[in-house]
């Protein structure tokens, strides 16, 4: 136990890692920024969590709205304390699949992805997996990056292949995502001449 977590284990953990093997899942596939994430390969999270390569724990979690966090130092998806993992909701199950996202990077060691790269990666596949669910406008399911990834995913026809988003286009989007995470302590790995570009 680290951080007053409970590592998950038996049919709750079988849950969460089965989501990684839903069709709404195996449906996901885009690049975001050079940076590319395919449903096939988020199977690889699921199946990652199964043998505890990626570790699944229930407690607080840091971070004030926070649903869930990846914790790169252990290796560790991280569901807050009354994430329901007997029967995850939709919107639960969302939050998992923008963490495996987190995982998967970790997973394939990329250090040259930035924070930027990597959290609107894990937005835009959250929000697909809505889209594949067939959700409605995400105005009750979550944050506002949430709703901006939804409206970025709305651009494309997601049923029909994948697709690409070049800086430009993810731009705007990536301005609200910088704002959010950046911290004193934590400087956002998004350069100035980057998002000046476009």
């Amino acid at each position: 136990m680290a951080g007053g977590w409970t590592k998950l284990a038996g049919p709750p953990l079988e849950r969460v890692a089965a989501i990684f093997r839903e069709n709404e899942v195996r449906r996901i596939n885009f690049e975001i920024a050079g940076l590319a994430i395919q449903g096939v390969e988020l199977a690889e999270v699921g199946e990652a969590l199964r043998i505890g390569k990626v570790k699944c724990f229930i407690g607080p979690v840091p971070g004030g709205d926070a649903h869930a966090v990846y914790h790169q130092g252990h290796n560790a998806i991280v569901l807050q304390t009354g994430f329901n993992t007997s029967k995850p909701s939709l919107r639960e199950s969302g939050i998992i699949v923008h963490e495996g996202v987190h995982a998967l990077n970790d997973l394939r060691k990329w250090k040259n992805t930035s924070r930027g790269q990597d959290e609107a990666a894990a937005y835009l596949a959250e929000a697909i997996y809505y889209k594949n669910n067939k959700l409605p406008e995400p105005a009750t399911y979550g944050t506002s990056l949430v709703d901006e990834a939804f409206k970025l995913a709305t651009l494309y026809r997601m049923e029909t292949g994948s697709i690409k988003l070049s800086w430009k286009e993810i731009l705007p989007f990536m301005i609200k995502i910088r704002s959010k995470y950046r911290s004193a302590t934590d400087p956002f790995n998004i350069t100035d001449k980057v998002l000046a570009d476009g």
